[in-house]
């Protein structure tokens, strides 16, 4: 039993990783000898020389598999852009951070309390569905406990 996953099954995007694997290890690899890795055992050099060597041969052993198999490269490159993005950013964290940015811009002119209320209540209740009356008790609830923990026991101010 092979313990290689067929290609159609590989991640979108491997390829692209296994290559910034690579030059990332490459870079540490060069400041391990910059550091004097040759200069003794001990010097400050040689474990960043040891690792970079570790990270660059493992990357290339990788992405010599990986080319070999070739079966993402089939696709044309916006379809692989396209394929990756939706693999790394699903839709519910494609919101999740504009969300986020939002909540901490509505911090200063509706406070915490009220802006984290209405945070929790419309993530929860997006990424829940249904009724509003849980993510309502949810959001409440939490906010409270946030608030008698930080306020009450504490003793910081929230925003």
């Amino acid at each position: 039993m092979s313990r290689e996953p067929s290609s159609d099954s590989l991640p979108p995007g491997e390829s692209l990783l296994l290559v910034l694997l690579l030059l990332a290890g490459l870079v540490v690899l060069a400041e391990g000898v910059r550091l004097g890795a040759f200069a003794s055992p001990r010097s400050a050099g040689t474990f960043p020389f040891l690792a970079g060597l570790v990270q660059s041969a493992g990357a290339l052993v990788l992405l010599v598999g990986r080319l070999r198999r070739r079966g993402e490269e089939r696709e044309d490159l916006p379809t692989r852009l396209r394929r990756l993005i939706a693999h790394l950013l699903p839709k519910e964290v494609a919101l999740a951070v504009p969300a986020l940015v939002l909540w901490v811009a509505s911090l200063g002119t509706m406070g915490f309390v009220p802006a984290t209320l209405a945070f929790l209540f419309a993530a929860v209740w997006y990424l829940r569905g249904g009724s509003p009356l849980l993510p309502a008790a949810v959001s409440a609830g939490t906010v409270a406990v946030i608030w008698l923990v930080f306020r009450e026991i504490f003793e910081i101010v929230l925003p």
